[in-house]
């Protein structure tokens, strides 16, 4: 017996394998930009940290006079605590200015320099 069927559609099997295939690969993405998402929102607050912590050290570079001292001072969500020391090795005429940047009681970055007074 000559049956002549036509094989013009495809099987479940093949359906569910291309539909499993599928999924593996629509996780794989979707994992993969969500870390990345993740990452990019890590790397902008360091980055606004960065950018708050050196323009506060600009500004007190330029000013003629410092006095020592803890202060804090808050910018948006961010807190920034600046600490100001003498170096009594240099006759008082050098200041260590360190700067924290504080997010949800964490430090997110930190930068030290020093002044001179001249």
């Amino acid at each position: 017996m000559n049956c002549n069927k036509l094989n013009s559609g495809f099987t479940i099997i093949e359906t569910v394998l291309s539909l499993v295939i599928f999924l593996i690969l629509f996780l794989a993405i979707s994992t993969l930009i969500t870390a990345t998402a993740i990452n990019t929102h890590a790397a902008r607050d360091v980055y606004q940290t960065i950018m708050l912590a050196q323009k506060r050290i600009e500004e007190l570079k330029s000013t003629s006079t410092i006095e020592e001292g803890i202060y804090y001072h808050n910018y948006d969500n961010y807190i920034l605590e600046e600490e100001i020391k003498k170096i009594e090795k240099y006759k008082g005429r050098v200041y260590k200015i360190v700067i924290k940047i504080y997010k949800n009681d964490e430090v997110i970055e930190s930068l030290e320099t020093i002044k001179v007074i001249r």
